[in-house]
């Protein structure tokens, strides 16, 4: 497995677990070189949750492609926010009760054909089945044929309240979310006089976490994660939060 050094831990320790997977940890800029024909499975966050940097995603597609090296892709910080096109990589997983807005307990699992066959459902329960009513008791077992075997019985209300969020979210222009919040997050890399990150999610040292106590002071939600304070604007931000954010800071 290949991984990326500071990735999120949700995607990185259930390999490290493994005993018997040999995991590889390097930069994010240094992914796709990083790929050799020794490489099982190629591990990333579309965004990276520390710092909001955006994976080369064509860089690593090509060199996985000539390497056959299976592609896995974690979109939980960028469904909602950024495009993305599931249908690009062998396994996507996305945590809704970020971008899109949605209750904790919402997930979701994207698998190309030939990796699905590569895969056992070990958690497949009788809503893994081909038809789930049918599929409540044992010891019979009929799963499902396609990468709905890998389902688990549903949190209920999350799902309910998730439901009219993903609609909003399908029916949005994505490229017009990521124009409005990068350049939300362009416009305070400017008033701190920063090098612009292009990126909804931005991050500067912060080491003591003084600029963070300024906002937090302020009434102004934000985070510090691995040294740095991150600042991520979303449909809601207009300039004046930016405002806001740079005036506490002063």
């Amino acid at each position: 497995m290949l991984c990326v050094d500071g990735d999120f831990s949700s995607i990185v320790f259930p390999f490290l677990e493994r005993k018997a997977i040999r995991v590889r940890n390097v930069p994010l800029a240094a992914l796709a070189e990083s790929i050799t024909d020794d490489t099982w499975l190629v591990v990333f966050s579309h965004v990276q949750s520390a710092t909001g940097q955006v994976a080369d995603v064509a860089a690593i597609l090509e060199a996985a492609g000539a390497h056959e090296t299976y592609t896995f892709c974690d979109t939980t910080q960028s469904a909602g926010v950024h495009p993305v096109d599931a249908s690009l990589f062998d396994a996507t997983v996305c945590h809704s009760y970020k971008w899109l807005c949605s209750p904790r307990g919402v997930a979701f699992l994207t698998l190309s054909e030939r990796f699905d066959a590569q895969l056992t459902p070990l958690q497949a329960g009788w809503y893994a089945g081909d038809d789930v009513w049918k599929s409540c008791y044992g010891p019979q077992i009929h799963l499902a044929a396609n990468a709905r075997r890998f389902d688990v019985s549903p949190a209920w209300p999350a799902w309910v309240g998730a439901e009219p969020a993903i609609r909003m979210f399908s029916e949005l222009d994505i490229d017009e979310v990521w124009a409005l919040t990068s350049g939300l997050g362009d416009a305070l890399c400017d008033g701190l006089g920063i090098p612009q990150q292009h990126q909804a999610i931005v991050t500067w040292a912060d080491p003591d976490g003084r600029d963070l106590g300024k906002l937090i002071a302020a009434g102004i939600k934000a985070s510090g994660r691995a040294g740095r304070l991150r600042a991520s604007f979303h449909l809601w931000n207009d300039e004046s939060d930016v405002a806001a954010v740079l005036a506490a800071l002063r």
